[in-house]
């Protein structure tokens, strides 16, 4: 079950007369609660009916000793639960239906009686998909129950979308995607068929632990891409951000941490524990070794493969990774000045000729630079990092 924040504002902790009845659709005699309290959206809620002597079913039940009756009280219950699965899914308004499927096991410890007032606690436990009635689910998809499926969202043939799934508003499977795990996709991405969102990692030390993927808005995962959820061992959650482009075939391991806007190319392959800043561009068939670190704006040319961290806006080429310049490209299409860019240029010259170890150079740069960008770089080599660094040609 889901509820955007607007409606649960509106609805607060309470639910009067006039709310329920623009979330189910009973009106007297048939409407038998008065009120909804204590509610918790996607959790709990307490329905309240009093029960007065002129109820139209004592006419007929009993007459002379009016007994409410207990297919009432079961009624009221399935109305006080109709109201949790209307709040929690936005149904305010929406002209939806929630349905009564089904009770088993009852019993009743005592009579209910005119002045009495029946407290109907109701709990969700665990139901069927909560999936919003906008979305569009093609007949042949399957949605494991506990799935939270919002509004405008899109699931196309032979999808398969797992029970701790999130998909966000206006997300859409094509086809034959699957997406399972702990994992939570963001608004307004598209995943293209024959794509693994949110499976285990691929790391002989994960042993079941509970752990997740959050992909952010507007996220394109092409076509046979696998990303993988986190390991306890390295935080436990993988993190893709906004408005990133996941080529075909690319692979995102357990526990990676990808910025905003970032693009991997076709068959990729990003390891565990890699940390890519936003704006990172990494070309086909490139592959990014575990804990490394890359920084915002760099970008690694095609057939690349990366062992050691990447200073920000750097440029990495050549079969083993070298650092052969700035991504001066992306600078400029990011709108730069070009004053920074000098300065960038003067900064890169520094690490790679001045005197003293490629640390003495970063602390020399932040000491002395007032570009935030040249500020940048240094503060990332000065980072505790796992790895070494790529330093530039001539560097040491």
């Amino acid at each position: 079950m889901m509820m955007d924040a607007t409606a649960a504002t509106a609805a607060g902790t309470t639910a009067d007369l006039d709310l329920i009845q623009r979330i189910i659709p009973h009106r007297y005699p048939f409407l038998l609660i008065d009120k909804v309290r204590d509610i918790v959206i996607n959790t709990s809620c307490v329905g309240i009916k009093c029960i007065t002597f002129n109820e139209p079913q004592f006419q007929g039940h009993f007459p002379g000793m009016p007994i409410f009756p207990g297919v009432m009280i079961i009624e009221a219950m399935a109305q006080t639960s109709g109201i949790l699965v209307g709040l929690s899914m936005d149904l305010v308004d929406k002209n939806a239906s929630v349905f009564f499927m089904g009770v088993d096991g009852v019993k009743f410890r005592r009579k209910v009686v005119p002045g009495d007032v029946l407290e109907l606690h109701v709990k969700a436990l665990r139901g069927g998909a909560a999936i919003h009635p906008s979305a569009t689910i093609h007949p042949s998809a399957v949605i494991d129950p506990g799935a939270r499926i919002a509004a405008g969202c899109t699931v196309g043939p032979f999808c398969v979308v797992g029970a701790e799934v999130t998909l966000g508003p206006d997300v859409t499977l094509k086809s034959h995607v699957v997406v399972t795990g702990w994992t939570e996709i963001g608004a307004g991405s598209v995943i293209f068929p024959f794509a693994t969102v949110g499976d285990v990692p691929q790391d002989l030390k994960y042993h079941g632990e509970h752990t997740r993927l959050i992909i952010g808005k507007r996220a394109r995962i092409r076509e046979g891409a696998t990303l993988n959820t986190g390991t306890e061992g390295g935080g436990g959650v993988t993190r893709i951000g906004d408005d990133c482009l996941i080529m075909t075939g690319a692979h995102v391991g357990h526990d990676a941490q990808i910025g905003d806007r970032v693009i991997l190319v076709n068959n990729v392959a990003i390891a565990g524990h890699v940390v890519l800043g936003d704006d990172v561009i990494v070309g086909g068939l490139s592959g990014i070794h575990q804990w490394v670190r890359v920084g915002q704006g760099a970008i690694i040319g095609a057939v690349t493969m990366v062992t050691n961290d990447v200073i920000p806006y750097g440029l990495v080429q050549a079969p083993r990774g070298e650092l052969d310049g700035l991504n001066l490209v992306g600078l400029k299409r990011r709108g730069i000045d070009r004053g920074e860019i000098t300065a960038l240029r003067a900064a890169y010259q520094t690490l790679a000729q001045e005197d003293g170890s490629f640390l003495d150079r970063a602390r020399k740069l932040a000491e002395e630079s007032d570009s935030p960008l040249v500020r940048e770089i240094a503060e990332f080599i000065l980072s505790k990092s796992d790895r070494s660094f790529l330093t530039p040609k001539g560097g040491r």
